[in-house]
């Protein structure tokens, strides 16, 4: 009987300290369980209620029960409310809303060992977005949404911080890698397959689709615009930038235009003064220098210059070869000017600043067949004659004929078409003789004599 009371007591006295020991009658927290290590015979350890995933999910838990410890033999065949974590066996606690895995396979900061590709992995196993942040500020964005099977939103990715920031969630199809790359696209759906890979890279575009930006700051201030191209740093980066259909490859490749259309930079600071125009074309090295606005203007070569930096039109290949009239049209100008060598604009259809150098040929043996190679031709004693090309087939082709002094008279007949002949005497040429120099032009329809 007094063992009894005892027990009694010394029960009662345990709960009056709130505490329960398990084979120790010093406890030291609400529950302490104490192990016999050196007994084999004695199992250690605490089972916790053994339930399987579907029967769980039978049972509604409240707040009440949050810290509710439980071992799931099997996973929820349908995984939903309360369950919808439980994907495989384990311990689970309830958290107050959800049974959370107590013991998985997390990711640890110092890294992790004995990992299964394809079993252990980093993101989603539902149907929502994977989202990085830094300092708690996105930092990349993965969207599990087809674009293509909506017409709203989706498809985006990101990785950077503010990386599509402003629109990741409403957007389709961008693609932004780099600091603040797309940082302030608009959060509209409108806005799609824009492509930023760059610190910077497309950061101040507001309005736009189908764009490429490879490169720090490429396109960095676009307003608004479709399907531009810029690889390079700077390239296309002008504050308040409008336009489409502009390529720019190179450092600080257009970096000065604001608006215009189809204009084509390629290498180091190409068309750098160009703050407005279209179809404008600068291959090379500071190509285009100087000009700042105008359109349909062709740069090639390092450090090409027009005359006119406000002008139309204008052609500088390796500051050699200049022309005038340009343009879009598919039709072929007659105006059109060709300059070479020259300190100013050309003024004719073809201006040479200098010399020209045009065929000589020698032939001292056989008939001479003349074609488009040929233009002075001195006549030897060896040669048999002369054949002229069809004049319908070659028209404004000029041919100088020299008879070398001493040669005996040599035929000159023409293949198809009419003849030779000369205005001035109103005569036929059907020969060429010793020391006779003869200058003909073909008028489309026979040989006429312009010089002798």
């Amino acid at each position: 009987m007094t063992k009894k009371l005892f027990s009694v007591f010394l029960l009662a006295g345990s709960f009056a300290f709130a505490q329960v020991g398990v084979n120790t009658q010093t406890p030291q927290a609400t529950l302490d369980v104490v192990g016999n290590p050196t007994d084999t015979a004695k199992y250690d350890g605490i089972i916790a209620p053994r339930i399987t995933g579907d029967q769980l999910k039978l049972k509604t838990y409240s707040s009440s029960q949050t810290g509710a410890l439980v071992y799931v033999t099997s996973a929820d065949s349908g995984p939903s409310g309360q369950t919808l974590e439980v994907t495989s066996p384990g311990y689970y606690y309830f958290d107050g809303t959800l049974w959370k895995l107590a013991t998985g396979n997390d990711w640890h900061t110092t890294g992790n060992t004995g990992t299964v590709p394809g079993t252990n992995f980093i993101g989603t196993s539902d149907d929502k977005a994977l989202m990085f942040k830094v300092n708690n500020t996105i930092g990349g964005f993965i969207d599990n949404v087809d674009p293509t099977a909506s017409s709203t939103n989706g498809g985006n990715t990101a990785l950077g911080k503010n990386a599509l920031a402003s629109s990741y969630n409403v957007s389709k199809e961008n693609t932004a890698i780099g600091n603040a790359a797309l940082f302030s696209l608009d959060n509209t759906t409108t806005n799609y397959w824009n492509t930023a890979v760059g610190a910077g890279a497309m950061k101040n575009s507001i309005a736009t689709r189908w764009n490429t930006a490879i490169g720090a700051n490429a396109l960095a201030n676009l307003n608004t615009g479709n399907r531009n191209i810029a690889v390079g740093i700077s390239s296309l980066s002008a504050v308040g930038m409008t336009g489409s259909f502009n390529v720019a490859i190179g450092s600080n490749a257009s970096d000065k235009i604001t608006s215009g259309n189809q204009n084509i930079a390629v290498g180091l600071t190409p068309l750098n003064s160009l703050t407005s125009g279209s179809g404008n074309i600068g291959l090379g090295y500071f190509s285009g220098l100087g000009l700042t606005t105008g359109n349909n203007n062709i740069a090639i070569g390092q450090q090409t210059q027009v005359f006119n930096v406000t002008g139309d039109g204008q052609i500088n290949i390796g500051n050699v070869l200049f022309g005038s009239g340009a343009s879009s049209n598919s039709a072929v100008d007659p105006s059109k000017k060709i300059g070479v060598n020259l300190s100013a604009a050309p003024h004719s259809t073809l201006q040479v600043g200098g010399s020209l150098s045009m065929a000589y040929a020698t032939p001292n043996s056989g008939n001479v067949l003349l074609d488009e190679t040929y233009y002075t031709v001195r006549v030897f004693n060896g040669n048999t004659g002369i054949t002229l090309p069809d004049a319908s087939t070659c028209k404004g082709r000029i041919y100088i004929l020299i008879g070398s002094n001493g040669i005996s008279t040599k035929n000159i007949s023409v293949s198809g078409g009419s003849g030779i002949y000369d205005d001035v005497t109103n005569t036929s040429i059907t020969s060429i003789s010793s020391n006779q120099r003869i200058q003909i032009q073909s008028d489309g329809t026979g040989w006429i004599v312009i010089g002798r």
